[in-house]
This record gives C-alpha cells, sequence and structure tokens, in this order.
C-alpha cells in the first residue's frame, strides 16, 4: 500500500510539472510581430478654388473602419468608398490617407503605431482606404477611436472614423489558467479526492488519479476560448477579468474532477462502474 501511494504520488506529481511545462512553453510570448505597413503615394490636397470635385459617401454598411488587434498585436483592414453621382474615377485617380485624429481611449492615446493609406481599387471605381496598428505587445486593451482624412488634388476632404480594438497578449491568460489548474490539482491531491477505490493492481488507481487529472485540464480549455479568445478588448479591465478567468478556471477543472469521479467510482461488487462500494 505504501510503495502503491508513492507511486500514484510520484506519478500525479511528474504529470502536473509536465502540465506546467506546456503551458509555460504555450504561454511565452513568440516574437512581436513584423508591423504591418500602408504604403501609399502621398500628393497635395486640392486647390481652394478648386471646381468640379470629387465627392465621396459614406460606406452604408460599416460607419467607421475597424481593426481589431489580435494576440499577436498587429491588425490590418481596409474599406471602400464610392463617388457621388457615381462618377468614374480612373486608376490613376490621385488620393491620400492623413490620421487626422490619433485613436484614443478615454483620453488615452493608444501606445502602439497606426499607419494609413489610399488609393483606387483595380477598376478605378472606388477609394480603398487601408488602416494598420501594431501595439509592439504591450499590456494594453480597450477601444481606441480616432479619424482619417482623405484627400487629392481632385478630391474634396473626406473625413471617416476609425475604430481599434486592442486586448492583452495570449500568454497572461494562459499562464493564469495554468495557474488555476495547478493550484486546484494540488488541493484535490491534498484532500484525497484522487484515491479511487478500484480493486486490483496499484496501476489501475494511478491511471485512474491521470485520468481524472486530463479532465480536469481538458474541461478548462473552452475556459480559454469563452473568456479571453471571445473579448476582442480583454484586459481592459484586469481587475474584474483576472479574477473572473481564474476562478472560471478553478471550477471548469472542479467540474473535470466530478466527471471523472463518476464515471471511474466503483460498482457494488467492485467493479468500475456504478456506485461506490460498500462494506
Amino acid at each position: 500500500m505504501h510503495i502503491g501511494a508513492t507511486a500514484r504520488a510520484s506519478a500525479l506529481a511528474s504529470y502536473v510539472v509536465t502540465a506546467f511545462a506546456a503551458a509555460f512553453v504555450l504561454s511565452t510570448p513568440a516574437a512581436a510581430a513584423e508591423p504591418p505597413t500602408c504604403a501609399q503615394v502621398e500628393h497635395p490636397p486640392s486647390p481652394e478654388d478648386a471646381a468640379d470635385l470629387v465627392e465621396l459617401q459614406p460606406n452604408a454598411a460599416r460607419p467607421s473602419l475597424d481593426l481589431t488587434v489580435d494576440s499577436k498585436g498587429a491588425a490590418m483592414e481596409d474599406i471602400r468608398f464610392s463617388p457621388q453621382e457615381r462618377r468614374r474615377l480612373g486608376k490613376d485617380f490621385k488620393v491620400t490617407a492623413d490620421l487626422i485624429e490619433f485613436p484614443r481611449s478615454e483620453g488615452k492615446r493608444f501606445s502602439g503605431t497606426v499607419d494609413v493609406g489610399a488609393r483606387t481599387d483595380s477598376a478605378g471605381r472606388t477609394v480603398v482606404l487601408t488602416a494598420c496598428a501594431n501595439n509592439g505587445g504591450t499590456f494594453e486593451a480597450g477601444r481606441f477611436q480616432g479619424s482619417v482624412s482623405l484627400y487629392g488634388p481632385s478630391l474634396t476632404d473626406f473625413n471617416y472614423a476609425v475604430t481599434l480594438t486592442d486586448k492583452w497578449p495570449a500568454w497572461p491568460a494562459l499562464l493564469l489558467l495554468a495557474v488555476a489548474i495547478g493550484v486546484f490539482l494540488l488541493v484535490a491531491w491534498i484532500t484525497g479526492s484522487f484515491t479511487f477505490r478500484i480493486k486490483g493492481k496499484p496501476g489501475r488507481k494511478i491511471v485512474a488519479a491521470l485520468l481524472a487529472v486530463g479532465f480536469a485540464i481538458a474541461a478548462v480549455v473552452p475556459t480559454y476560448f469563452g473568456t479571453y479568445v471571445s473579448n476582442p478588448a480583454w484586459g481592459a479591465n484586469p481587475g474584474a477579468e483576472i479574477p473572473a478567468l481564474v476562478a472560471a478556471g478553478f471550477t471548469a477543472a472542479g467540474g473535470g474532477l466530478a466527471l471523472a469521479q463518476r464515471l471511474l467510482r466503483p460498482s457494488k461488487n467492485g467493479t468500475d462502474d456504478g456506485a461506490p462500494a460498500r462494506r
């Protein structure tokens, strides 16, 4: 019995260490993404006394140009504008984009880089505005709003809103969940929650304990996607989001362990399915 308990504890400790090592590798931030570029040709604005200028109309389906910075810290998006009165622009139509209001959130300036560029499409029918952003891997999150101006020698100045949504990188969320799993498994081991009354060789009990650990870890995976991945601005309120993530991970791990215990508990006749054995 002493040898079996020692083997079980050793196997469980080894498994927990492996899980932590895997979580650490997954949570280690990758090299900073190459900042996307929005190259364009600079053109002067239209003269004050210019006539018969082209006027653009807003994009009815998209009231603003929205960029969502991914977990790697980069984003690139474009939007198209048609001229009023269905005027033809031509492939050589000259247009330039300028960021006249840098994105801000509640008065705080976005700390990363934002570039804009403009051109006409391949058919020369619409103006394409492109925006590129990179947060440099910083811990910044929220919705940042700014504005862009489109102008050119034959174009009436046209302003449009830009909204940038940023989130924390993925590794803090993964690391927090790994800590939650580790603490839960440690508490479960100390309280004897991995003890299964299964008859037979000690190895069967070790396998049952490892399966329980696997169930607990697998149950936390949906928490990561449901809490971090689905929230484009995760980290904007760390005081509430971090405890909520840890609590959700701890609860999910508990649910996974409870399911494993239900499936692996012995029956009345000592087999592995059914109610716990009675004396």
